[in-house]
């Protein structure tokens, strides 16, 4: 029998104990099993505890000696959910058995339920230690967790927010690549109208000159005059073109510029505006054009833009006019500037009107205006080094006055002859382009061309002239040609379907060595590298066909001459020249 003060150690250094005599008869239970299993103290004589682990069954004294020293756990039947986990000890001298154990705690709010304190665990145990560190841990893990949770959300949103930007990135890409689209198909209108707006007036006088010289009973003096004003529309249309070619390649070079007589180039204005004006008027309507001008006044720049623009000029003044009225044109100088002054009698321009007349697509013409004339002469203006000044009042008139950049000199000392003049009396090319060119030149020529009427036009040229010329409308066609006969000039074309000029000329170079060879194109930087040093010259489209004789002769002159040096074919201001002798 134990005694009491070995009972009270029991219960400090096993707060979860039964104790059992030798015969199996339950002695005692500590007041934390008891409170564990919700047994009042009169009641736990005749307990008779379960087994659940490592079996199931009553825990009967005649088990005691085979579960001494095994992990046991211990249930009242009464109240099955509380559990002891622990083992059964064999008391010495034969004093009976002892279970001793705890509650399946997890933590030290478990031990607080179970009517404890954490302090109060035996410390032999070392279960105190388990539970602390495993809260220590749990407390560490929960932590871990809200972090993780507030980190994924964080993500989450940092996700949310980038999956936003991006899309906002896309959408304000999509918008740029729309605004560049519309930017571009802006600028692309803006050039087309114009050059619309400046074919339409470079077409006009070519249909209404073309219709008059059908006249069979016109004077040949006033027929040359007439053909003279075609060829200076037709040049302006080829400068027009290249204009244009200039916008889309940087690497294209104008050689139009140059020192020009003011004078001839107004009175051409004058001549190309006149079927315009006079087909706008009514016919009982008459317009007066007053010319003061001072003949010995030039500029520096490219003639057919500063024509055109007097061109614009006059025709705006022409729409003005509503009846019969004047305009009046006139020329001078002023500091290191010369002015160019088109003045009308017509209805002027209000004040909001006169705000606005200079920018683009800004017309009060309807439908029957393009809104680009004044806006296009203030751009020629400036790329001259000048401006565009307009005074207006309206119902009085209006005066445009374009200025233009000059050299310190700004006359001629001789006055040069018009163009209509020294159309009438030259001798046929020696003095058009350059040098003379000796006459009796009778040439064998091959002219490859896929454009019949290029091809023919070449060729009324060439004939005229005394020369032999032989037709191919393709490169493979002009090889064949080139096999089968001797050539002093082939002129052939770059783009032709079956083969290219410029294959053809590699070709030719190997079978004719002695053989001039010029290269004629719209595109002349599209000729491939390793043509060029088989190439004389590449002549820029459009091209007078005058000219291409001009600088056929000029090449095979030269090569009959053994000269090293390449003729005046660079200054000549009728088209773009590529010489490639040198190469």
């Amino acid at each position: 029998m134990l005694l009491q003060p070995t009972l009270s150690l029991i219960e400090h250094l096993s707060p979860f104990h039964i104790l059992w005599d030798v015969d199996g008869k339950l002695v005692s239970i500590s007041t934390g099993a008891a409170n564990f299993y919700q047994l009042r103290k009169e009641q736990t004589s005749g307990t008779v505890f379960h087994l659940t682990t490592p079996f199931e069954t009553p825990l009967n004294h005649s088990l005691f000696d085979e579960l001494t020293h095994v992990n046991l756990h211990i249930i009242n039947p009464g109240n099955p959910s509380q559990v002891l986990r622990g083992e059964l000890i064999k008391l010495d001298h034969d004093e009976g058995w002892m279970f001793s154990g705890l509650p399946a705690a997890k933590s030290v709010a478990d031990i607080h339920n179970f009517g404890l304190q954490i302090g109060e665990m035996p410390r032999n145990s070392g279960l105190a230690e388990i539970i602390l560190a495993t809260e220590a841990i749990k407390t560490s893990l929960l932590e871990s967790q809200r972090i993780n949770e507030v980190l994924t959300q964080e993500i989450s949103r940092h996700q949310e927010s980038k999956g936003k930007l991006e899309k906002t990135l896309n959408e304000l890409k999509a918008t740029q690549e729309v605004i560049l689209r519309q930017e571009r198909l802006k600028v692309l209108g803006e050039t087309v109208s114009g050059i619309a707006h400046d074919f339409s007036n470079i077409l006009t006088p070519i249909m209404v000159y073309s219709d008059i010289l059908q006249d069979a009973s016109m004077g040949q003096e006033e027929r040359k005059k007439l053909l003279v004003l075609l060829s200076t529309a037709t040049s302006d249309g080829a400068a027009l073109i290249s204009r244009l070619r200039s916008s889309y390649n940087p690497d294209h070079h104008s050689r139009r510029n140059g020192k020009h007589s003011l004078y001839q180039v107004i009175q051409d204005a004058i001549a190309l505006a006149q079927p315009r004006i006079s087909a706008a008027t009514a016919p009982a309507h008459h317009v007066e054009i007053i010319e003061k001008m001072d003949e010995g006044l030039q500029f520096l720049g490219a003639e057919d833009e500063i024509r055109q623009a007097i061109l614009n000029l006059l025709l705006n003044a022409g729409d003005a006019l509503e009846t019969s009225g004047t305009i009046e044109i006139s020329t001078g100088s002023e500091g290191d500037h010369l002015w160019i002054k088109v003045t009308d009698s017509g209805k002027g321009m209000s004040p909001v009107v006169l705000k606005h007349c200079q920018e683009a697509f800004y017309s009060t013409k309807g439908k029957q205006g393009t809104g680009l004339g004044l806006s296009m002469v203030s751009d020629t203006a400036s790329r001259h080094g000048g401006r565009l000044k307009i005074n207006s009042t309206e119902n009085k008139g209006t005066t445009v006055s374009l200025y233009l950049a000059c050299d310190p000199d700004i006359r001629f000392e001789t006055p040069q002859k018009t163009r209509k003049d020294s159309g009438t009396d030259r001798e046929p090319l020696q003095t058009q382009y350059g040098d003379p060119i000796p006459k009796k030149m009778h040439l064998r020529v091959l002219l490859v061309d896929d454009d019949p009427v290029i091809r023919h036009a070449l060729e009324l040229v060439f004939e005229k002239n005394g020369h032999n010329p032989m037709l191919a409308a393709d490169g493979a066609e002009g090889l064949l040609l080139v096999n089968q006969h001797p050539f002093d000039l082939i002129v052939t074309d770059l783009d032709m379907p079956k083969m290219r000029g410029d294959d053809l000329a590699v070709a030719t170079r190997a079978k004719q060595p002695n053989a001039a060879i010029m290269l004629l194109s719209g595109n002349p930087e599209k000729v491939q590298e390793n043509a060029h040093r088989h190439l004389d010259c590449v002549l820029e489209k459009p091209i007078e066909p005058a000219f291409v004789l001009y600088c056929g002769q000029s090449i095979v002159h030269e090569r009959r001459s053994a000269e090293t040096s390449p003729p005046i074919l660079d200054d000549s201001p009728s088209s773009t020249i590529h010489n490639n002798r040198s190469k």
